[in-house]
């Protein structure tokens, strides 16, 4: 891999906890295809968000509830998205190696244990919009073909959230499906300038997704 500029490293001490956590997503996420913007969209979270997450010198973390939709999302069980955490100490030492790649930052995050480095993941910063060459049960045209007829049916009149949209999807064609094309398919219509389209505006209760509600013009 191709380094633009010299590296530095930075020592950090975190919580073994969301360490293990980010490294076990990320590493599911990227086999699965999943950007960080499209696993941000499945959240209801904004573009950045799990980009955010990743990055080791952000304070931003996965909530409880957001660890529960991560299992759902990426058919993790629970006990894959904390593996490593029970054989760790509560505070891990770490070293972070960060150096220029095309797309920003990239990271290397290595475990100092008694003066010894072991690499535990690495960060690299995605285009804006990556495709990543993976298996999808579903094609760009069935998906968008598929959220067509959500939206001509009254799926729309009551608000959604894109998990939502993405659990029957998934129920519908089977696992995986590539969650860019479901978020390219509602782009179709929270984008348009015309009614009916589907307003995001709105945000659910307690953890604040964003919900996708058909807008007829009406301010409904």
């Amino acid at each position: 891999m191709e380094k633009e500029m010299p590296p530095k490293t930075v020592e950090l001490k975190k919580a073994a906890v969301h360490i293990f956590k980010v490294k076990n997503v990320l590493n599911r996420r990227v086999s699965l295809g999943i950007s960080a913007h499209d696993l941000s969209f499945l959240l209801g979270k904004a573009n950045t968000y799990v980009r955010d997450v990743e990055n080791p010198f952000t304070t931003l973390k996965y909530n409880i509830d957001d660890t529960a939709l991560l299992c759902q999302v990426l058919q993790l069980s629970p006990s894959e998205i904390y593996q490593g955490v029970d054989s760790s100490p509560i505070a891990l030492s770490l070293n972070i190696m960060v150096y220029e790649y095309k797309f920003g930052e990239a990271y290397e995050v290595y475990q100092v244990v008694k003066g010894a480095e072991e690499k535990l993941y690495e960060i690299i910063p995605e285009s804006k919009d990556p495709d990543f060459p993976v298996e999808s049960k579903a094609s760009l045209e069935e998906i968008h073909d598929w959220v067509d007829e959500l939206f001509s049916s009254t799926y729309f009149d009551m608000p959604r959230t894109a998990w939502e949209m993405y659990d029957i999807v998934v129920e519908k064609f089977g696992f995986p499906v590539k969650a860019k094309y479901l978020r390219d398919a509602v782009k179709k219509y929270t984008s348009k300038r015309s009614y009916p389209k589907l307003s995001s505006n709105e945000k659910s209760k307690g953890f604040f997704r964003t919900l996708y509600r058909k807008d007829i013009g009406d301010g409904l």
